[in-house]
């Protein structure tokens, strides 16, 4: 998956320890969201392209995010009730609102359409390379 600016940027502040906030991507902050856009990714884009009322959210599954060897994954459950939308977009944030908190990395891909028939698991993966 693609990293966004506004992660990048915000990365650079953890390391270095001038972050204002905990704004981590961990078990309790890391959220996956699902839309309908088909826009191509862009770095400076800071939240999923599809309108609020096509985006849907899932916390993270118990154990998630993990990292093995250089491989960070996230993974979301979205139940009968959410996200019967058209998945074309996903990405991953540390904040349950659109628009606020920080995107980590946004990927556009045409994942099918989920309807309230059925419950979809999504993990992400986002291989770390030097």
């Amino acid at each position: 998956m693609p990293i966004v600016q506004a992660a990048r940027n915000l990365i650079s502040q953890m390391i270095v320890g001038t972050h204002s906030t905990n704004a981590y991507w961990g078990s309790t902050g890391a959220v996956m969201w699902v839309s309908t856009s088909c826009t191509a990714h862009a770095g400076a884009q800071t939240h999923l392209q599809g309108l609020t009322l096509t985006c849907s959210n899932s916390t993270m599954e118990a154990t998630y995010p993990s990292i093995a060897t250089n491989v960070l994954q996230f993974r979301g459950l979205y139940s009968t009730a959410r996200a019967n939308i058209d998945w074309n977009e996903i990405g991953i944030t540390n904040a349950t609102s659109t628009g606020s908190g920080t995107m980590l990395f946004r990927l556009v891909q045409d994942l099918g359409t989920k309807t309230s028939a059925q419950s979809w698991q999504l993990t992400a993966c986002a291989t770390i390379t030097t």
